[in-house]
């Protein structure tokens, strides 16, 4: 677990139950280290499995679209609604699927940006139009993807 200074600290593993103790073992196998959010939720274990099954749910069903449109549309996501560890997470995600993560230094021109595929700019387009206040998501949008 990374050490930082958060309002409500984190549980070790020493401080764990045994189910919690498994869920970290399994995160840090996952992802390398034990997430701190999930570290803090563990102060209510019942929360955390709700979590923990919510999460493998969400990637079993997310895995229809390709890694990389997936990838690039939940990091414009995060990164517009200022989300920091969101933004930390998804890209060592990507990092860890192998995906080319230099392209996101381009993001903000995925327009334009030879970097991106056409499949990669309607996914970062409609995320952009669905973080927008109010939304602005077209129906040619919905109807490309």
């Amino acid at each position: 677990m990374t050490e930082t200074k958060t309002r409500i600290p984190a549980v070790t593993p020493k401080q764990a139950g045994l189910l919690t103790r498994a869920m970290y073992w399994y995160a840090k196998r996952q992802f390398g280290e034990v997430p701190e959010p999930f570290a803090v939720a563990a102060h209510h274990p019942r929360l955390l499995v709700a979590n923990g099954v919510h999460e493998m749910l969400l990637q079993g069903g997310s895995k229809k679209l390709p890694a990389t449109v997936r990838e690039l549309a939940v990091f414009w996501t995060a990164r517009t609604v200022g989300c920091s560890w969101c933004v930390d997470f998804g890209s060592m995600l990507m990092r860890l699927e192998n995906l080319d993560i230099e392209r996101l230094k381009s993001i903000d021109d995925y327009a334009t940006s030879p970097l991106f595929t056409d499949d990669e700019r309607a996914a970062i387009s409609y995320a952009n139009a669905m973080t927008t206040d109010p939304h602005t998501v077209t129906d040619e949008q919905v109807a490309d993807l």
